[in-house]
């Protein structure tokens, strides 16, 4: 699984923002991910493969929620990474996910 690089500003913000919702300075978190054999940037991407496949699976949202939902800047942006991360368009995977589940 690749990991994407975000501008450094996206991610210390990213950062910033999980640190704020565990109740920890984002230098804790910084130094921990390490110790467990992580990096904030490969966490963020597994949990936003989890998460694209829930949310695609919805069938009522939009692409562009989906993005907005993700922390991505613009769908393209989106549609680029997905492609990466699962060899297709995120609408041809939910089309496929739609005839599979008919």
């Amino acid at each position: 699984m690749p990991v994407h690089t975000r501008p450094p500003e996206k991610l210390a913000k990213a950062l910033h923002q999980v640190a704020h919702g565990l109740g920890v300075d984002r230098k804790t978190v910084h130094r921990q991910l390490p110790r467990s054999g992580a990096t904030f940037s490969s966490v963020l991407n597994a949990i936003r493969v989890r998460l694209s496949q829930q949310h695609l699976g919805n069938q009522s949202r939009s692409l562009t929620q989906v993005a907005e939902l993700l922390g991505f800047s613009a769908p393209s942006a989106y549609s680029r990474w997905f492609r990466e991360e699962f060899g297709t368009s995120p609408t041809t995977w939910r089309a496929a996910r739609r005839d599979e589940s008919t």
